[in-house]
This record gives C-alpha cells, sequence and structure tokens, in this order.
C-alpha cells in the first residue's frame, strides 16, 4: 500500500494495484484493514472509501513509530480471509409507494436496458451490493455491485428534491438518500427505515464493507 501525507496532520493508505482488482474486494479490504487502525494511538477518525483509508492524526502524533505500527496492522490483518467476511449484512425493504413524478425513472432503467420494468427490478434485488464509501451527504452509502446490465446514464436534469429513504440508481452505482434533498439519480422505490440518526452512535446505518440486499 502507499502511504501518502495529506497536510500536516493525515495520512492516506492506497491500494498501489486498485486497477487490477475488482472495486468490490477493494471496498471489503478498506474496510477490513480500518477496524485496528482505529485503535492505534494518535489515530483520531479512520475513514475508508472504495481503495484508500484515511487516518486523522493528534498533532504530537510521532510518524516514525506510527508508521511501524501501520505496518504491522497491515500485516497481521489487512487480507485475512476471515476478516474479510465479517461484515454487516442488511435486508433492505424496497417499496415502490412513489410520487407520481418518479414513476417513469424505473420505465426509463428498464428502457435502457432492453428489459420490462419487472425483471429489470428483479435483477436488482437478486444482486448483493457492497457499501463502497460514504458521501455526498451525510449516512449517503455507495453501493457497489450494480450489473453493468442495468447501469444506466444518470439524469440529465437533476431533481431540486427526492424524498429522504429514495433507492436510486446512478451510472454504475445504487444508493439510499438518507434525507430529502437534490439528487440526479433515478428513483426507484423508498425504504422507510432511518439510515442516518445523528443522535445515535454510529449515526450511519450504513459502513464501508457492508453487505445490502433490497427485496419487494
Amino acid at each position: 500500500m502507499l502511504v501518502l501525507p495529506m497536510a500536516d496532520s493525515a495520512l492516506q493508505l492506497r491500494l498501489c494495484d486498485a486497477k487490477l482488482r475488482d472495486a468490490t474486494e477493494c471496498a471489503r479490504i478498506m474496510a477490513t484493514i480500518s477496524t485496528p487502525l482505529r485503535m492505534l494511538a494518535g489515530v483520531t477518525a479512520v475513514v475508508p472509501s472504495f481503495d484508500s483509508v484515511t487516518l486523522w492524526l493528534e498533532r504530537t502524533v510521532q510518524f516514525e513509530l506510527l508508521l511501524e505500527q501501520i505496518k504491522h496492522c497491515l500485516s497481521q490483518s489487512a487480507l485475512d480471509p476471515q476478516g474479510l467476511a465479517l461484515r454487516k449484512h442488511h435486508q433492505i425493504w424496497l417499496s415502490r409507494d412513489l410520487e407520481a413524478e418518479f414513476e417513469g425513472d424505473l420505465a426509463f432503467c428498464a428502457a435502457y436496458a432492453g428489459l420490462t420494468p419487472e425483471l429489470w427490478l428483479t435483477q436488482f434485488c437478486q444482486t448483493e451490493f457492497t457499501v463502497g464509501c460514504l458521501g455526498f451527504r451525510a449516512g449517503f452509502g455507495y453501493l457497489l455491485g450494480l450489473p453493468e446490465a442495468l447501469a444506466c446514464p444518470r439524469r440529465s436534469n437533476p431533481r431540486m428534491r427526492v424524498p429522504a429513504g429514495a433507492i436510486a440508481v446512478g451510472g454504475p452505482y445504487a444508493g439510499i438518500y438518507p434525507n430529502a434533498g437534490p439528487g440526479g439519480w433515478h428513483v426507484l422505490g423508498r425504504c422507510l427505515e432511518s439510515l442516518f440518526d445523528p443522535k445515535q452512535s454510529p449515526p450511519c446505518r450504513l459502513a464501508v464493507g457492508d453487505a445490502v440486499r433490497f427485496y419487494l
């Protein structure tokens, strides 16, 4: 892994061969190594992503010692197959109770794939997704694993508002909007469960490396 400095209070660990790996595998590796890294002295926050982990550090941290500790963590657990298998699995109900404004989105996705809406949605729900990163807004998980045959371009005209819990696809990703706001993806349905609550610990229900399946 590459170790890249980020200003004077952060380091980023990035997979050297990320382009040679499956994106889902990369995300699972990042999730696996994040757990022991959170225990290191001087590390205040750990933020995993698709193919990297960013460590936020105390300003008084001793970099040489920290690098040795990081190396030890990676050698002990980073690529442990059992560690890669230990992740949370989420079953999320996809409700088709949508406002009329969103009814055409599934039809667009299906037509783009050359499928009926029913068959497109069936294949979507047969897919196991992996959370690749959290971003865009608090609690929004970019879900990897959308079959290439189901991928479609983002909307040419983003909406000013999509409802909280909107389950959507855009490009090669799927995702769930944790709260109402603007969005440019195609809305397939809604999740009626809360995915982000700042009063909870942790506030985000989804985490990098988690598995997600949708059902109707």
